[in-house]
C-alpha cells in the first residue's frame, strides 16, 4: 500500500487589489452578506483568526499574477470593507502559458 503524504498549503499575504478574478460576474447579494458577516466580527483578534482560516486559492497566471479560483465573494467583500491584504495559497503555477492558453485551462 502506498502512503500519500499531505502537505500543508503555503500561504502568502497578498494585497487584495492585486488579485484578479476568473469569473466575469459576482453576485452582490452574496457580497453584501459576506460584508455584513465581517462587520459582525468586531474584535481584531477574531478578525485575524477569521482571515487566517479563509485563505483564497489562486492560480499563478500570465506575468505571475494571482487569479482567484474560489472565495470570489469573500475577497470582494473584504476589499469593499477596507481590508488591504489576505492570505492566498497557490493551487497551480500556470504563468508559463500564453494568455489564451491560460484562459482555456
Amino acid at each position: 500500500m502506498t502512503r500519500m503524504s499531505v502537505r500543508e498549503p503555503i500561504l502568502h499575504s497578498v494585497p487584495i487589489a492585486e488579485l484578479r478574478p476568473t469569473q466575469m460576474t459576482v453576485g452582490y447579494r452574496e457580497v453584501a452578506a459576506k460584508r455584513q458577516r465581517w462587520r459582525e466580527i468586531v474584535d481584531d483578534k477574531e478578525r485575524a483568526t477569521f482571515l487566517g482560516s479563509h485563505m483564497i486559492p489562486v492560480l499563478l497566471g500570465p506575468k505571475k499574477r494571482r487569479y482567484v479560483i474560489d472565495h470570489h465573494h469573500l475577497a470582494r467583500a473584504l476589499q469593499e470593507e477596507g481590508v488591504e491584504t489576505v492570505l492566498t495559497t497557490v493551487v497551480a503555477d500556470l504563468h508559463h502559458l500564453e494568455k489564451d492558453a491560460f484562459w482555456v485551462v
